[in-house]
């Protein structure tokens, strides 16, 4: 997989392609109008989509498809140009849209990513909550994504890396739906350099309470927050490490642009499972803009 990437303050210093169509998803805060706005003015079709993980279906403006059903469902984006909106699309719409466009025709795709000036903290103490962020609201839980889910086996080491983001509670929740999850085996990927010089302390004291309680041993990694490429390069390294008795679950809790770099990995791969607890974002959980990403994925 190649992978390009630009960023800018603005959109105007973006190098910009022309689109035949654009993926959008509802935008929560400001960065989400920004950047639908965007597409809806660079594209020539724009399509909503919206995932019902409940049933295993998602949307597509009005029509409603089976997640096994996704090639076809994208099949007429088929040799056509298409920019996923990634700013307001969760991380099982950018895998699906991936693997039906790149995984079976080899189109290259691009992905727009704005990332926030500030995130939503709670609503207590300052100095003794200012860690504690108010982003997510309901979390089902984790549930099998189709075609990503892995039996497991007996005979077999499950290795799990966990892309770590600001709220411990999602790391927690996945170790306690996830008892054969060995503490040997289970690592972190932590986004730094971060977006803002600092942030990536928020992350590290959040889930270092959970890494040092669970007893988490099997390592700790690093890879920009803003760099799909990073997550993707470390995948591979990691997959190229594997022994014929493990299997590899990635858990994609961590920034946005490295969930890019895990679902190009992913529809590389066979025998990749995905560990995904389908949160449920709070509307204004994001302050302001800060830079605009572009990134596009090539199968070579």
């Amino acid at each position: 997989m190649k992978i390009l990437m630009q960023q800018s303050r603005d959109s105007s210093g973006l190098d910009i392609d022309e689109w035949d169509i654009g993926i959008i998803g509802s935008p929560l805060d400001d960065r989400g109008y920004a950047a639908t706005g965007f597409v809806q003015q660079k594209v020539k079709k724009v399509i909503h989509m919206t995932v019902l993980q409940q049933e295993f279906r998602f949307k597509l403006d009005n029509h409603t498809y089976d997640v096994d059903d996704a090639d076809e469902a994208f099949q007429d984006m088929t040799g056509k140009s298409v920019l996923i909106e990634s700013t307001t699309l969760g991380f099982v719409e950018i895998l699906l849209i991936s693997s039906a466009l790149l995984k079976s025709n080899g189109n290259e795709v691009s992905y727009l990513y704005i990332e926030p000036k500030e995130y939503r903290r709670e609503r207590k103490s300052l100095v003794l909550h200012r860690r504690d962020f108010d982003l997510s609201g309901e979390v089902p839980g984790y549930q099998a994504i189709p075609g990503y889910s892995l039996i497991l086996l007996d005979n077999v080491n499950q290795k799990v890396i966990f892309f770590a983001g600001y709220e411990s509670s999602r790391l927690e929740k996945a170790l306690e739906d996830c008892p054969w999850i060995l503490s040997k085996n289970a690592s972190i990927v932590f986004g730094v350099p971060a977006f803002n010089p600092g942030w990536e302390i928020d992350s590290f004291t959040n889930n270092i309470a959970v890494i040092s309680e669970r007893n988490l041993t099997g390592g700790i990694h690093f890879a920009g927050a803003t760099n799909p490429l990073a997550a993707y390069d470390l995948l591979i390294s990691v997959h190229n490490g594997l022994e014929a008795s493990e299997q590899l679950f990635i858990a994609p809790i961590g920034t946005k642009p490295l969930a890019i770099g895990i679902a190009l990995f992913a529809i590389e791969k066979d025998n990749i499972g995905i560990l995904y607890d389908h949160p449920i974002k709070k509307p204004g959980r994001t302050g302001d803009i800060a830079n605009w990403h572009l990134f596009k994925a090539m199968v070579k």
